[in-house]
């Protein structure tokens, strides 16, 4: 079974949040878009935001 997180609205900090700790264990962008519920385009701009922010 496939653990979801919805929330009707989320503040940008706490989407960061998901997408980080989905980034650290290794989840793919499609991965972390269905278990979290954010797009695939949000995913993909919070990773490169992240991945940035690391470089």
């Amino acid at each position: 079974m496939v653990a979801r997180f919805f929330h009707l609205s989320r503040s940008r900090d706490h989407v960061l949040h998901l997408v980080k700790k989905a980034l650290k264990k290794g989840f793919a962008v499609a991965g972390t878009a269905e278990l979290t519920g954010i797009s695939r385009a949000s995913v993909e701009r919070y990773r490169k935001h992240l991945q940035a922010a690391l470089t």
